[in-house]
């Protein structure tokens, strides 16, 4: 799981996406970091992520990170 996380922190600081309320990298986090409660697999992570960092997002920023989070995090089904 500490491999997800790296994953989670490069996702958080490489995307500059359009926000709908101005929100600190802190609040990023840690909002990011709420929605992974009992998470247990590579594709829970990946929606948990999404979600969590993606909330804050416009529709299509959010589109775009999720985008980026299957490039960086892919999901198949050998992972599930």
């Amino acid at each position: 799981m500490s491999v997800w996380f790296i994953c989670l922190w490069l996702c958080v600081c490489g995307y500059q996406g359009e926000f709908v309320v101005e929100t600190s990298l802190v609040g990023n986090v840690l909002n990011g970091l709420s929605h992974f409660h009992r998470v247990r697999d590579r594709a829970q992570f990946a929606m948990c992520l999404i979600r969590g960092l993606g909330g804050n997002l416009t529709e299509t920023s959010r589109e775009e990170f999720a985008k980026q989070v299957f490039s960086v995090l892919p999901v198949t089904s050998s992972y599930c």
